[in-house]
């Protein structure tokens, strides 16, 4: 059965191409199914291999990256770039059925250089409210998945970890932008329906972040990418919006960036498993005992959206 087949409403599939390859991101709706069919049973686990399994299938490996916000990189393929902030992971240590859950924020794939026998790979990462991009080159054969916070895309609030911006990196090594197509997936403040202002700052930490921004990136145009609220002392920030201006920063146009998944989390926290939407949940003190716990779980695990690239 293909990805699709198993996916069935949880996500939005983006694409399939001609050799193979299938994206797409899975929210709420694969662990309520999941919930549903096996109630009180700990096989519910949102973040579970046997949920990966049942995604993907028992004839593959599943590469599962953390999210920690460490800034390092895991490149899958025959020959590893030459940096101290990657990883090899070589398809030759493929096992079926393995779930192999790898430190990093973002992994790069370069299946040209991977035997076909040995191409049986699903990449997942794990993000809630931070941002997540899906690079395709169908040129060359490269795809990247990049957790794009905060702390890795800007350094904020004090430094980068792993000491530089982890989508420079990642786009150092996916071949020729012209021929790069990007999706970012659901996230905070998305731009799917247009934009909306859910990503709100105490005003000095906003202030701090757009003076990294104008640092790293001088030319970057900064106009309705924030709005203030000096009677509050907050700022509302278009972080999805700004996650796109950057990669525009590269030489990637609008064309090229395709928004159709760039759900807010927040606005849709029925959908999508969103940081701050639990977390004001659990503030407002109006919940059931029940759904408290069943809530102060879901934070306590890790449950999260699943950015997807599939190799059938």
């Amino acid at each position: 059965m293909t990805v699709s087949g198993h996916w069935g409403t949880s996500p939005y599939r983006v694409g399939i191409l001609p050799d193979g390859l299938q994206i797409g991101f899975v929210g709420r709706p694969m662990d309520n199914e999941m919930a549903e069919e096996n109630p009180g049973s700990p096989d519910k686990d949102p973040d579970g291999d046997k949920k990966l399994i049942r995604l993907f299938g028992f004839d593959r490996t599943i590469i599962v990256l953390t999210s920690g916000h460490t800034g390092e990189t895991v490149y899958v393929g025959e020959d590893c770039p030459e940096s101290p902030r990657w990883h090899l992971w070589s398809p030759r240590v493929f096992r079926i059925a393995n779930v192999e859950v790898l430190d990093g924020d973002a992994v790069v794939v370069n299946y040209s250089t991977i035997p076909s026998e040995l191409r049986r790979i699903s990449v997942v990462l794990r993000t809630r409210d931070c941002g997540n991009l899906l690079f395709l080159n169908k040129k060359e054969k490269i795809f990247a998945a990049v957790h794009a916070s905060l702390a890795t895309a800007f350094g904020y609030p004090n430094h980068f970890p792993g000491g530089g911006p982890i989508i420079n990196e990642v786009l150092r090594h996916c071949g020729a932008v012209e021929d790069l197509y990007v999706v970012p997936g659901p996230s905070v403040a998305g731009i799917a329906e247009g934009g909306c202002w859910c990503y709100e700052f105490d005003q000095p930490a906003a202030n701090r972040l757009f003076n990294l921004v104008k640092s790293r990136y001088p030319n970057l145009p900064l106009d309705n990418l924030r709005r203030d609220r000096p009677d509050q002392g907050k700022t509302d920030v278009a972080f999805s919006e700004l996650l796109v201006r950057v990669l525009e920063q590269f030489g990637l146009t609008r064309r090229q960036i395709d928004p159709v998944c760039n759900h807010c989390t927040q606005c849709y926290s029925e959908q999508w498993y969103s940081k701050r939407s639990m977390q004001r949940q659990l503030a407002e003190g109006s919940l059931a005992l029940e759904e408290q716990t069943a809530l102060e779980q879901q934070m306590e695990t890790g449950c999260g959206n699943l950015a997807v690239v599939h190799l059938t």
